[in-house]
């Protein structure tokens, strides 16, 4: 008996410290290459949405910088500057710009950003000036995994959340009486 509860107990504890807690995705984030990248794919019931999305990303603060090439929005955004949480990491407490790619196909359309990045503040050391930036990459992925920590998973999850209200179709009223 004594030498089933051994050889029970050292299998039960072998298999509990050998699993590892890294994640590949997280929410719409994904790891590719090293890089983070968030994407979405939105899907449209007619084409009169499609007009509606792209005059909102012509007319938003955050998307308007973008170029159109080939039926598609390509570019660098605008800083989104609020603070994404309380207590969150110091990088997270600036503003961040990331790159943007929109396409669209019939009855749908996918919107991937990539190379998030926290612009910092900008420092003046014995009168020379550095801006401080701080690449989401570098604070969120460990041996090419993403971090299984709270703080991570927070700042993941506002960024999912903020890149969410950015692209979903906004439906315009109309005063009709």
């Amino acid at each position: 008996m004594k030498k089933i509860l051994f050889v029970f107990y050292t299998i039960y504890s072998i298999t509990l410290f050998s699993q590892e807690k890294t994640l590949d995705s997280i929410l719409n984030f994904k790891l590719t290459k090293n890089d983070i990248i968030w994407q979405k794919i939105y899907p449209v019931n007619d084409s009169s949405k499609i007009v509606n999305i792209k005059n909102q990303i012509q007319s938003q603060e955050f998307t308007h910088k973008l170029k159109i090439v080939n039926n598609s929005y390509n570019g660098r955004s605008e800083n989104y500057g609020k603070r994404l949480v309380k207590n969150t990491p110091y990088y997270a407490t600036w503003g961040f710009d990331t790159f943007l790619k929109i396409e669209f196909k019939k009855n749908k359309y996918r919107v991937t950003a990539s190379d998030f990045i926290f612009r910092g503040p900008l420092l003046n050391i014995y009168g020379a000036q550095k801006k401080q930036d701080y690449p989401l990459k570098l604070n969120i992925i460990r041996k090419n995994k993403f971090k299984n920590n709270r703080k991570s998973l927070k700042v993941l999850t506002k960024l999912d959340s903020i890149l969410n209200s950015k692209f979903i179709i906004k439906e315009t009223k109309e005063n009709n009486w």
